[in-house]
């Protein structure tokens, strides 16, 4: 459902969108281009520009082709290198199908089935180590910020976002150590063994993420995949 409002000031009725919607993706869609209308009419942006910033947006909540998860899988990789490729491109398969691809009236339709690796019993665990690692870097990286000449508004906002992101940090581990501690003290210690692990694997001997020299060209083609489909006119291609 791709909602084409040519008179901006006429308010869509989004009850009735969001009832009509069959898939998430298409819910979060909905009022999308009324407000992107909006916003941008009173812009400098050419008919065509606007156009073709709407398309972006509506493109993005309609299914994707397989090649795209197969070069987010590339991408993803690199970050999170103690998991296999196969677990990440099914994981983001089973994502897409959620948002994308599952219609919420259609009470026949069969969920595909995913190919997941049969050991991937840690994963979780492994994700939430490399995660970690990051946001130690993230710190550090603040940290260099806090020495720079910033204005003070600057500042301020940048001090507002790193005392929400060290709030969410909080609740995650508060979260996560709780359920740990439901567990007995064996599944604890190796699920914090297989954290640290993946915490201290994230990065290689040099402290830098773990890409190749095609890293580079795979994060340009995922930043800019919906232009790339339409010079190939790979609309559902694998």
């Amino acid at each position: 459902m791709i909602q084409k409002l040519n008179n901006p000031d006429s308010e869509p009725d989004y009850k009735h969108l969001i009832k009509e919607a069959r898939t998430l993706g298409e819910m979060l869609n909905v009022g999308k281009e009324y407000r992107l209308r909006g916003a941008l009419s009173g812009s400098n942006l050419s008919p065509e520009a606007i156009e073709d910033f709407i398309h972006f947006s509506n493109r993005m909540y309609r299914p994707w082709p397989v090649w795209v998860l197969r070069i987010a899988t590339e991408v993803f990789s690199v970050h999170l290198p103690t998991i296999k490729k196969q677990t990440i491109f099914e994981s983001l398969r089973a994502i897409h199908w959620f948002l994308l691809e599952c219609e919420i009236h259609n009470t026949t339709q069969k969920m595909p089935e995913f190919n997941f690796p049969p050991d991937i019993k840690g994963d979780l665990f492994r994700v939430i180590g490399h995660i970690q690692k990051f946001a130690v870097s993230v710190d550090n990286l603040f940290s260099e910020v806090q020495k720079l000449d910033l204005p003070p508004e600057r500042m301020a906002e940048l001090n507002r976002l790193k005392l929400e992101a060290d709030r969410g940090a909080d609740d995650f581990s508060n979260l996560l150590y709780g359920l740990l501690r439901k567990k007995p003290m064996k599944d604890q210690v190796a699920a914090i063994e297989i954290i640290g692990e993946a915490s201290v694997s994230t990065y290689d001997e040099e402290g830098r993420i773990r890409e190749t020299t095609a890293t580079p060209i795979y994060q340009e083609i995922l930043t800019s995949w919906i232009e790339v489909e339409a010079l190939s006119g790979a609309v559902n291609g694998g």
